[in-house]
């Protein structure tokens, strides 16, 4: 076992990288900035428990973002809640359209942000993890305790809805 000065220290230095990319993960998904807040500490005080209790954390970043998707899946539970597109603006400064863009590309942008948001809730966060939060597949599938191939399968199978509804909008405008 690890003496406490050791599992101290890994612990500060987790908790000092890692801290605001928790939050900003459970805040955007939550629609409440005070409670993502309480559920980012919560993430912490189960990994010192952890480590307290003689455990080994090999990769700190996955053992972090699993338990606090984790925290995340049981609050929906309880409460239900969903995330708007306003609210991931506001709480993240996340903004689809880029000034740098020609206008035309930041409707593209827009237009394919309202499809995403219309999408099933199982490709909806598999999407929103792999492409808006920059996490590997095997990342993903940990924290949503599902096998790589699954999670690889419904980021294509949400790409393919996601195409088939940007398309059909797109065939709608321009008619």
């Amino acid at each position: 076992m690890k003496d406490i000065e050791t599992i101290r220290t890994s612990f500060e230095n987790a908790y000092d990288e890692f801290l605001e990319p928790i939050f900003l993960f459970l805040a955007a998904r939550l629609n409440n900035r005070e409670r993502a807040k309480e559920l980012a500490q919560e993430t912490f005080m189960r990994a010192w428990k952890y480590m307290v209790d003689g455990n080994t954390i090999d990769n700190m970043r996955p053992f972090l973002y699993t338990t606090a998707y984790n925290l995340f899946k049981n609050e929906l539970r309880a409460k239900r809640e969903s995330v708007s597109l306003e609210f991931l603006q506001e709480s993240r400064g996340y903004d689809p359209g880029d000034a740098a863009l020609p206008l035309d590309h930041v409707l593209e942008q827009r237009m394919l942000i309202e499809r995403i948001t219309e999408l099933p809730e199982s490709y909806r966060e598999v999407l929103t993890l792999r492409y808006i939060d920059g996490f590997a597949v095997k990342d993903i599938a940990l924290m949503r305790g599902e096998t790589q191939v699954a999670i690889s399968v419904k980021i294509h199978r949400g790409i393919a809805k996601l195409r088939t509804a940007y398309v059909t909008k797109r065939k709608a405008q321009t008619a």
